[in-house]
């Protein structure tokens, strides 16, 4: 049994010696008033600068080589705990956790990580300059060799994260999420990434350059090559992306959504794609040079060889496109369309095909030299070996296309349709075809040399081995025609029509005119009314067999008793006449000599 005494004073030794203990704890270290609630701490090399460490626990510690700058770490917890190299400079981390924790190289600048939690986090090469990130969260982290200057992450979670060598140049990531990110060489230059969440996500080379990406989403993404220059990518999607080549020059890819994307080997100089939506995109070779492709869609899409040249495409759409070997060179194709499309082995020098559309395209050979073709249509186009030369194609439509030999020399086709075209070995040297039409067409072995056809349409047409030297055929039409070996020498036809049914076979009409023309029935056989003009012609039935007319004119001719007996069977050396068709030729050659007495 103790006394009294002696209890008091072991008390008062046992309460002296808590006070001593108490204080030395906070000697060593006086920064951490919570050191009693930590979980497995031992904060390794410690500060804890600006400290409060609010709803603190510091989970499975170590803090490394801590200090923790202006801290506070609001809601803490830290979670798995350690965090590396420590710093964490302006931090607070607001609601943190940090889930499995590391911090890796840690530093977290100008930090407060508003909501954060980090869920599987490291954070690797940390700093996150300008830091705040926002929504945070950030699933499966580790944000590779990071940094972020710009920093905020706005509604972050980055999902699938990793950001490979990360840093985000001026960052903020707006409506973020990132799906399954990685973003492989990172950079996002000028980022923002606005209504963000870049599905399939990993941007392959990424950098971004001026990006923004607008209402983005960016699909199926990866975009191999990637840099996207001058970006913005407009009211975004871009559905099964990849963009291979990538670069995206110009960019802004105005109200986007590019389905099957893929872009190969993309660059799309001045890009803008207005409307967008590419369609079945691909692109193959693109690069689009002067692009923007105005209220585009190009359905189909691939296009082949692409490049585009000074495209524009305006109303664009190319229904089944592909175009072949493409570029269009000076391009713009007004009221596009291109219906069956694939335009072989384009180019199209002088484009800008204004009415366009071209239903069954094709265009085989292309190129389309000094082009326009103003009204167009093209029905059931396809060109054959093409060029079109000085073109223009005036009023087109030009039924049933095809043109075979093409070229159409000095072109313009005035005001065309060339009903059921296809115009065989074709060329038209110095073509225009004034009021054209041609109606059944085929042209056979063409050229029509000067041409023009004034005020055209030659119903049957075909002009079997055509040629037509001179040409222009006045006020042509020339009905059911046949003519055969044709060439027609010094033409103009002037009042013409031909009628028929007809024959010709092996023409020529000599020095040709036929003035006021009209002829009718015919026949003619083996042709060539040598020094033609016809001067009031008419001659209605006609027929004739071996013909010629040497040096004729046959003055105000009109005749019939079946063409004046075939102008007395023909040829007549000098000709010229009147004087009642020098008396209708002597009486008709004195009967026949009275009947041949």
């Amino acid at each position: 049994m103790k006394c009294p005494e002696t209890r008091s004073a072991i008390g008062f030794f046992l309460f002296m010696f808590f006070c001593f203990s108490f204080s030395s704890a906070v000697v060593e270290n006086s920064e951490s008033p919570h050191q009693l609630y930590q979980d497995r701490s031992k904060l390794a090399d410690l500060n804890l600068s600006g400290q409060n460490l609010s709803a603190v626990h510091l989970n499975r510690s170590d803090m490394r080589r801590c200090i923790f700058d202006k801290a506070d770490l609001s809601r803490a917890y830290l979670q798995g705990s350690e965090i590396c190299n420590s710093y964490l400079i302006k931090a607070n981390l607001t609601e943190a956790n940090m889930e499995e924790t590391s911090l890796h190289k840690s530093d977290l600048s100008f930090a407060n990580l508003r909501r954060a939690i980090l869920v599987l986090s490291d954070l690797s090469g940390t700093n996150l300059t300008g830091a705040d990130l926002t929504g945070a969260d950030l699933q499966q982290c580790l944000i590779n060799e990071a940094k972020l200057v710009g920093a905020k992450l706005d509604n972050a979670n980055l999902m699938a994260s990793n950001l490979n060598c990360s840093d985000l140049t001026d960052a903020s990531l707006v409506g973020s999420y990132l799906r399954r990110a990685i973003l492989h060489n990172a950079s996002l230059a000028r980022a923002n990434i606005s209504g963000a969440s870049l599905v399939g996500a990993n941007l392959i080379y990424a950098d971004l350059s001026r990006a923004d990406l607008r209402w983005a989403d960016i699909s199926e993404a990866r975009l191999f090559g990637a840099k996207f220059i001058d970006s913005n990518m407009s009211e975004s999607n871009l559905i099964f992306a990849n963009l291979t080549g990538t670069n995206l020059r110009r960019s802004d890819l105005s109200n986007s959504i590019l389905r099957g994307s893929c872009f190969s080997n993309a660059d799309m100089s001045n890009a803008d794609l207005s409307d967008a939506d590419i369609s079945g995109a691909e692109l193959h070779e693109a690069m689009l040079t002067e692009a923007k492709l105005s209220r585009a869609n190009a359905s189909g899409t691939c296009m082949d060889g692409a490049n585009l040249s000074k495209a524009d495409l305006s109303n664009a759409n190319l229904d089944d496109a592909k175009m072949h070997d493409v570029k269009l060179v000076g391009a713009k194709l007004i009221g596009a369309d291109a219906t069956g499309a694939c335009m072989e082995d384009s180019d199209l020098r002088g484009a800008n095909l204004t009415g366009m559309r071209l239903v069954e395209t094709n265009m085989v050979s292309s190129i389309m030299k000094g082009i326009n073709m103003r009204r167009a249509v093209a029905m059931s186009a396809k060109m054959s070996w093409a060029d079109l030369s000085d073109s223009i194609l005036s009023a087109s439509q030009l039924s049933r296309v095809e043109f075979y030999g093409t070229n159409l020399s000095k072109s313009d086709l005035s005001k065309a349709d060339l009903t059921r075209a296809y115009m065989m070995r074709s060329n038209l040297t110095g073509s225009d075809l004034m009021d054209a039409d041609l109606t059944y067409t085929d042209l056979s072995n063409a050229n029509l040399k000067d041409a023009n056809l004034n005020s055209a349409n030659l119903y049957g047409t075909a002009l079997n081995g055509a040629n037509l030297t001179g040409s222009d055929l006045v006020s042509a039409n020339l009905q059911g025609l046949n003519l055969m070996g044709s060439n027609f020498y010094q033409t103009k036809l002037d009042g013409s029509t031909l009628q028929g049914p007809m024959l010709i076979q092996d023409v020529n009409l000599g020095n040709a005119s036929l003035r006021n023309a009209r002829l009718e029935l015919i026949l003619l056989k083996n042709v060539s009314l040598a020094g033609s003009d016809l001067r009031g012609a008419n001659l209605t039935m006609i027929m004739m067999m071996g013909v010629d007319l040497s040096n004729a004119n046959l003055k105000g001719i009109k005749y019939d008793e079946f063409s004046l007996q075939n102008l007395l069977n023909s040829k007549l050396n000098g000709v010229s006449m009147d004087d009642g068709l020098k008396n209708d030729l002597n009486s008709l050659r004195a009967m026949e000599m009275k009947y041949k007495e």
